[in-house]
C-alpha cells in the first residue's frame, strides 16, 4: 500500500467529524499554522469524510460536544465553532453520510454543512439513510457498540464502498 500525498482524506465520526471538518474549514487560517508550528500548505487535506458529524452549535447542536470542547469558554466561543459558517472556497471536497433517525446528532448537521459546501461550489457526495441510531460506524456485527444490536444496520454498510469510489475519483 502506498501513501499518495494528493489523496490525504481526513475522516471523523460524530464529535470526531467536528474535528475533521474543523481542519477542513480552518487549515488556511494563520491561528492554526501558528498553533501547530507548520505552514498552512502542510495542513491542507485533500478531502473530508464525515460520518454523522457534529457541525452546528445552533438549533441542531449536540450540546454536550460543544460543552466538552469549549469548557469555561463555552458562551464566548460557541459561535466560532459552528462550522457551517466557516466553509469557504478553500474547504476540500467532502463525503458525508448520516441517518435520518439519529437522535443524538440531528441529520440537519450534515444538511447544513452540505448547503454551505454547495454555496461555495465545493464538490460533495452525501448519503442520508432512512433509519439508524447514532454511532453506527460500519453498521456491522464487527463494529457493534457495547453489545447494542441497534448498531448493526445492514442498510448503511455500503457507505464504505461508496466512500472508496469517491476517494478514487478525487
Amino acid at each position: 500500500m502506498e501513501c499518495r500525498p494528493s489523496k490525504i482524506i481526513v475522516v471523523g465520526f460524530s464529535a470526531g467529524g467536528h474535528l475533521a471538518a474543523s481542519l477542513g474549514v480552518f487549515w488556511a487560517k494563520p491561528f492554526l499554522a501558528e498553533q501547530v508550528g507548520l505552514p498552512s500548505e502542510q495542513l491542507q487535506p485533500n478531502g473530508l469524510l464525515l460520518s454523522y458529524p457534529v457541525i452546528t452549535s445552533g438549533n441542531y447542536a449536540h450540546k454536550g460536544s460543544f460543552k466538552a470542547l469549549l469548557g469555561d469558554k463555552h458562551k464566548e466561543l460557541l459561535e466560532q465553532v459552528s462550522l457551517e459558517k466557516h466553509v469557504s472556497e478553500q474547504t476540500p471536497a467532502t463525503f458525508l453520510w448520516h441517518t435520518y433517525t439519529d437522535e443524538a446528532v440531528p441529520v440537519q448537521n450534515s444538511f447544513m454543512f452540505a448547503q454551505a459546501l454547495l454555496e461555495n461550489r465545493i464538490p460533495l457526495e452525501m448519503h442520508i439513510y432512512p433509519k439508524g441510531i447514532h454511532g453506527l460506524s460500519l453498521g456491522t456485527e464487527e463494529t457493534k457498540a457495547y453489545n447494542n444490536q441497534a448498531t448493526i444496520q445492514p442498510e448503511v454498510t455500503n457507505w464504505v464502498k461508496m466512500a472508496g469510489a469517491w476517494i478514487k475519483g478525487l
